[in-house]
């Protein structure tokens, strides 16, 4: 079971790393092509046999995905974060 800390850092990684190498998004229509291709890369992936999936693969895809995402968020729709809560009060055992 991977902690939720170390996965979100994975993420962060790729964030930096895409936006070194292709910058910010610069409209909501080029960032919903660029996370339906990443969609699409993690789908072509699943709809393969169970035998022939590669879950490496999938999980590349699936941090890539997670960091557009964010990427859009940042770029696209940002929010003042003075505006949220300081800490986010969770469970440890919940992830």
């Amino acid at each position: 079971m991977y902690r939720i800390d170390l996965l979100l850092k994975e993420v962060e990684i790729e964030l930096i790393r895409a936006t070194i190498l292709h910058g910010h998004m610069n409209s909501a229509h080029e960032a919903l092509g660029v996370i339906l291709e990443e969609y699409k890369e993690f789908e072509e992936e699943v709809f393969k046999k169970a035998s022939e999936r590669n879950p490496a693969h999938m999980r590349e895809e699936l941090i890539q995905l997670a960091a557009m995402c964010l990427k859009t968020i940042r770029d696209v729709c940002p929010e003042d974060i003075r505006d949220l809560p300081k800490q986010v009060p969770h469970d440890e055992g919940a992830f």
